[in-house]
C-alpha cells in the first residue's frame, strides 16, 4: 500500500507539473506584502511576498544569472524574457493558490521561493526555489526552504511537501536532503523528493545538522 500511495503521488504531481504556470497571491490590500525574518549569527534573511514594484530588481537578478539558471532550471529564465514578462507574472497572477516570496540576504534580493498546493491533492504541495549564482553556498536556499516547510500548513493548507530537481542539480538536492526531504522516485531528467509531517521533519533536520 505504501508503493502503491507513492506511485498515486508521483503521477498527480507530474500530471500537475504539465500544467504548472507562474502564479502568485495577494492578501485583500494590494500594498500588503506577507513576510519574516530569520536572523542566525552569520547571515540575514528576510522572506517576503513580491509585489508589482519588485518586478525591476527580480529581472535584474534572473538576468545576470540567465546561464547558470539554465544549467540548474530548465524553464525559468525562457519564463521571464523581460521585465514585462516578470511584472506580468506578479501583477496579474494566473493562478490564487500560490505563495511566492524574495529571499533577501542582508538586505539584497537573492532568489525566489514559492509554494503551490497541487490541484487534485490540495493538502500536498510543491516546494520550488533559486538563488543567484553569487549567493551559493552560504546556506541561504536551505534556511528559506525550512522556514517555507516550516509554514506550509498555514500558507497553503497543505500537510506533504513535495519536490522536483533535475539530475545534475546537486547543490539543490543537498538543499532538500538538510531540510529534511526523501526521494521519492527518479527518472533519467528529474528526482523527486517527499517531505511527509513538514513541520517535525524540518526541525529534526536542523537539530541534526547543528550536531554535525
Amino acid at each position: 500500500l505504501e508503493e502503491i500511495s507513492k506511485i498515486v503521488v508521483i503521477l498527480v504531481y507530474l500530471l500537475y507539473k504539465g500544467a504548472q504556470v507562474v502564479n502568485i497571491e495577494r492578501g485583500s490590500q494590494m500594498t500588503t506584502k506577507l513576510w519574516w525574518s530569520l536572523s542566525t549569527e552569520c547571515r540575514d534573511i528576510r522572506l517576503q511576498e513580491f509585489l508589482p514594484e519588485d518586478a525591476r530588481i527580480l529581472f535584474k537578478l534572473i538576468d545576470r544569472n540567465r546561464e547558470y539558471l539554465k544549467h540548474l532550471r530548465a524553464e525559468n529564465p525562457e519564463k521571464y524574457p523581460s521585465y514585462s514578462a516578470v511584472h506580468r507574472s506578479i501583477a496579474h497572477p494566473a493562478e490564487s493558490d500560490r505563495k511566492r516570496f524574495g529571499i533577501w540576504c542582508r538586505g539584497v534580493l537573492a532568489g525566489m521561493i514559492s509554494i503551490t498546493p497541487l490541484k487534485e491533492r490540495p493538502w500536498i504541495a510543491e516546494v520550488d526555489y533559486w538563488v543567484g549564482e553569487e549567493f551559493c553556498g552560504q546556506e541561504v536556499a536551505t534556511l528559506a526552504t525550512r522556514a517555507v516547510v516550516t509554514k506550509a500548513h498555514e500558507l497553503v493548507g497543505a500537510n506533504e511537501i513535495v519536490a522536483c530537481i533535475l539530475r545534475r542539480n546537486e547543490a539543490s538536492e543537498r538543499v532538500l536532503e538538510k531540510t529534511g526531504f526523501s526521494l521519492l522516485q527518479e527518472d533519467s531528467q528529474h528526482r523527486y523528493f517527499q517531505m511527509a509531517a513538514p513541520v517535525e521533519q524540518a526541525l529534526v533536520a536542523e537539530k541534526t545538522e547543528r550536531r554535525g
